[in-house]
């Protein structure tokens, strides 16, 4: 397993996925393990309460041998930056959105789609089946390797004013992942796309330069 990086992906679509990422550069000292895991929600998100569930099954079950340092709140950086500071070995793990790994393979590009699973069901049977699995192989080549998939569920909007049909959408100035085909769906549809980094959203929404935003239901309320 020398040189790669370990990754827990989540589910996604207009699902947001989320991916756990570790590399071999860890610390050791005194025989312990010592593990370093970033996210961009707060500490009442998913995210960090899984992290630090994570952290207390590695400390039980190694008997103290395996410590986890989480950061929480982008500390680390954005997305790509998390990836690509595992890539540097200047971080173990990472949890970040699936759209951030369409920079190193092609192949999870297809989850961008909007629409695409029906329910949280279908989602994780394709993405814990051979469809998965493929996806997860793809990424390998970057020094990355996916070890599971994590839900946060579809992703909503909220806006500054109602939105019932598409012509609502028209003008609208809406925060969207730094992502291509995010992007050029919401312009399609009417809005006005701004690729931005999630620490950024409340914000831009607080000052005005954002009407819109859209993420999973627990990253809104949290």
């Amino acid at each position: 397993m020398k040189g790669k990086r370990f990754l827990g992906m989540a589910l996604c679509v207009a699902f947001m996925a989320v991916v756990l990422l570790c590399n071999a550069s860890v610390s050791v000292a005194a025989d312990v393990l010592k593990l370093k895991i970033g996210h961009v929600v707060t500490e009442t998100g998913g995210e960090h309460l899984g992290s630090l569930k994570f952290a207390e099954l590695l400390d039980k079950k190694s008997g103290g041998k395996i410590k986890l340092q989480i950061f929480p709140n982008g500390q680390i950086g954005g997305n790509r930056e998390m990836i690509e500071s595992m890539q540097a070995g200047a971080l173990d793990m990472a949890l970040p959105a699936l759209p951030a790994l369409g920079g190193f393979t092609d192949k999870t590009k297809v989850f961008d789609l909007f629409y695409l699973f029906d329910d949280n069901k279908q989602a994780e049977k394709v993405l814990d089946g051979p469809v998965g699995q493929e996806v997860a192989k793809s990424v390998e080549a970057a020094n990355i390797k996916i070890i599971s998939w994590w839900s946060q569920g579809f992703r909503e909007t909220t806006a500054n004013r109602e939105i019932r049909t598409p012509a609502d959408l028209k003008g609208l100035k809406i925060r969207v992942m730094e992502n291509p085909l995010h992007i050029e769906a919401w312009n399609t549809l009417g809005a006005s796309a701004i690729p931005m980094a999630f620490s950024e959203v409340l914000t831009s929404l607080q000052q005005g330069v954002l009407d819109a935003q859209e993420n999973p239901y627990q990253n809104i309320v949290n």
